[in-house]
């Protein structure tokens, strides 16, 4: 039965009593009318005026506390599901939501608030003291989520572009092995083994330098996901390295050229170029993610511990609030 029956049937119970003793011989009307009178005036009057009102608010309170409740969990959801997603549009969602039901549970508490005895209020000031260390490490994650998402996003479209400059860049070194190719098969070169060494000594190099190239490429994609910044350090100077080698091999491949291929490998050296300077991009952006994936690992382990500090006071309040209704009745 809910709180507000309780007090009906308390009521209705003395005035069913009435109705039968009013129901009783006429003789009796004089009587009746001094138990009637005697009966409001002790009984019904103060539960009217007196315990139906305080029944109702504390009904009211506890009303306000259960919501205040949900609203902590529905901010709590929030921010986990911030803490599984990189899509700016659903984080700029979540945020909003999660704003307002941070809000939502100081405003109902406050209501609720107004029925609490001395006791309750001490409680109700410790919820505060914890309300505010978890609001403050909330709503750094909903900050936080929010820049490594915007962050995330600019990396993957600087990522898009420098695999573009790839593309280029190792077509223009299969053209130079192309041209290579072409002087091998050319009858000078067939008559000077010398000189076909060499040109097969240059293709030897770019292959290595392509496979290098692709090497350091691998080294970036893996670095873009690596979460332990021990390893993405690793990863960044296998980039490096492979890099290097990638322009070592070709320079020394292009000491043989003519004028054709050092024009080729002129637009490769600038493609080249060009790439690392965008990987170096990506390679700072997913370096300062992984600060920030941390930073926002700690903080959610605050807010966890400030949420259920939070909790806990609004358990004892609840169980509190119900004994006095009990008492009450």
């Amino acid at each position: 039965m809910t709180i507000k029956g309780r007090i009906f049937a308390l009521v209705s119970i003395p005035l069913a009593g009435l109705a039968l003793i009013a129901g009783g011989n006429g003789y009796m009307m004089r009587h009746i009318a001094h138990v009637v009178n005697s009966t409001t005036t002790e009984t019904l009057m103060p539960i009217v005026n007196d315990d139906i009102p305080k029944m109702n608010q504390f009904s009211n309170s506890i009303e306000w506390i259960l919501n205040a409740d949900r609203d902590a969990y529905q901010t709590y959801t929030s921010e986990l599901q911030m803490l599984s997603t990189q899509d700016e549009s659903t984080i700029a969602q979540l945020t909003a939501t999660h704003s307002e039901d941070l809000q939502q549970v100081a405003d109902r508490l406050k209501l609720a608030s107004s029925a609490f005895d001395e006791t309750l209020k001490q409680s109700y000031s410790e919820f505060g003291t914890h309300y505010r260390t978890w609001k403050t490490a909330t709503q750094s994650i909903t900050q936080l989520s929010a820049t490594i998402a915007r962050e995330s996003n600019r990396q993957q479209a600087i990522n898009q572009d420098s695999v573009k400059v790839f593309d280029t860049m190792r077509s223009q070194l299969d053209g130079i092995v192309g041209l290579i190719e072409k002087e091998l098969e050319s009858p000078q070169t067939a008559d000077n083994p010398a000189q076909a060494a060499k040109w097969h000594t240059s293709i030897e190099l770019l292959l290595n330098a392509d496979r290098d190239a692709y090497q350091a490429l691998t080294a970036l994609l893996k670095l873009m996901e690596q979460p332990d910044p021990a390893e993405f350090e690793t990863l960044v100077k296998d980039y490096q390295a492979n890099l290097k080698q990638t322009l070592d091999r070709s320079q020394k491949a292009s000491e043989v050229f003519n004028e054709a291929m050092k024009a080729g490998y002129q637009e490769f050296v600038k493609s080249l170029k060009q790439w690392d300077s965008l990987c170096q991009q990506v390679t700072e952006i997913s370096r300062s993610n992984l600060a920030l994936v941390e930073s926002r690992r700690k903080t959610a382990a605050e807010s966890l511990g400030a949420f259920s500090a939070m909790r806990n006071t609004i358990n004892t309040i609840t169980e509190r609030m119900e004994e006095q209704i009990k008492q009450q009745m």
